[in-house]
C-alpha cells in the first residue's frame, strides 16, 4: 500500500472510533519471508502447469516429456526441503486440489474435518502444523 492509502484507511478509523490512531508498518521476520517466498513459488509452479496445461489442450503441444525432467527435480527439491508429509500436500495442492468442475476439493484429517486450501498461505500453515521445523 502507497503512504496515501495508509492515511485514508487512518483517518477512517480515527472517524469511526473518535480517536487518534497510529499506523505502523511492521518488518518482515525471517518467518515471514520464507512464507512470502514459499507463496511465490507456489504460484510460479502452479502458473508453470497451467501454461503446460493450456499449450496441450489448447493448441494441442504435448510438452509433458519437455516439462517432466523439471517437475522431477522440483520434487526431489521439495521432498528434501520440506519432507515427505508436507511434500505430499504440495503436490496435492499444485496437482490434486481441482475438481473437474473447478471446485476444491478437501482434505479430510483425522476427526474427519475438512480442511479446504484456497491460498498458498493456507498450505503455509497446514505445513507448519504439521511440521514446525520448516519456520526455523
Amino acid at each position: 500500500m502507497e503512504n496515501n492509502e495508509y492515511k485514508n484507511i487512518q483517518q477512517s478509523v480515527d472517524s469511526m472510533l473518535g480517536v487518534t490512531s497510529v499506523i505502523k508498518r511492521r518488518r518482515k521476520n525471517e518467518t515471514d519471508k520464507k512464507k512470502e517466498l514459499f507463496a511465490q513459488m507456489i504460484n510460479t509452479l502452479e502458473e508453470a502447469v497451467v501454461k503446460s496445461t493450456i499449450a496441450f489442450t489448447d493448441l494441442d503441444l504435448d510438452l509433458s516429456r519437455y516439462d517432466e525432467r523439471f517437475f522431477i527435480v522440483i520434487d526431489i527439491l521439495v521432498y528434501l526441503g520440506f519432507g515427505e508429509n508436507c511434500a505430499e500436500l504440495i503436490s496435492y495442492y499444485v496437482w490434486g486440489r481441482y475438481a473437474p468442475d473447478g471446485s476444491i476439493i478437501p482434505i479430510v484429517d483425522t476427526d474427519g474435518h475438512e480442511i479446504f486450501l484456497n491460498s498458498p498461505y493456507d498450505l503455509w500453515d497446514l505445513m507448519c502444523s504439521i511440521n514446525p521445523t520448516i519456520i526455523k
